[in-house]
């Protein structure tokens, strides 16, 4: 057992070499000016790169909450934006979280850009009829509508989507 006065000599040495720890850390790195960075970039471990200083890039977001479903006979998607001519929508994520009725599950999300479908697929959830997608990508829409569309669906002419895309436009 220890007496008094060594419990505090204990305790007061366990809290100065603590608080010497605090002191004690990593060393700080200075780069030297001017010297090259070499990054490998292979295949099979590839490195992303942005041009986030680009002048002519503009962020984007846009989403929806309610998506026409492809039976109605007024088109096959609610259309998110439109891409004007000079510009180039540069898509990198999309995510959704659909919601079926009728007991039909959505399994399939479709991007839709001008002349050309992207396809996402809805995995179930523990909820019933509901189906969620969140892929990173790199889809280039030029000019024209970028639409969505659920399938299947029943003949309710919407259904319930909380969908979004995110990325940039670039200026031609």
């Amino acid at each position: 057992m220890h007496t008094r006065t060594e419990r505090i000599l204990i305790i007061s040495v366990i809290l100065c070499g603590c608080a010497s720890l605090a002191f004690v850390g990593p060393a700080l790195v200075h780069a030297a000016p001017g010297k090259q960075v070499t990054v490998d970039n292979t295949a099979v471990n590839p490195v992303i790169v942005r041009d986030v200083d680009n002048a002519a890039r503009h962020f984007f977001q846009a989403s929806t909450g309610t998506l026409t479903n492809a039976f109605n006979p007024s088109g096959f998607g609610s259309t998110l934006t439109d891409v004007l001519g000079g510009q180039v929508l540069v898509i990198e994520y999309v995510s959704a979280d659909c919601i079926g009725s009728q007991g039909i599950l959505p399994g399939t999300l479709r991007l839709g850009t001008a002349g050309v479908d992207h396809v996402f697929a809805l995995s179930p959830t523990t909820f019933p009829a509901e189906g969620v997608a969140s892929q990173i990508t790199r889809i280039y829409a030029g000019p024209g509508k970028v639409n969505l569309t659920v399938f299947p669906t029943t003949n309710d002419p919407t259904i319930t989507c909380n969908a979004a895309i995110s990325g940039y436009l670039l200026s031609q």
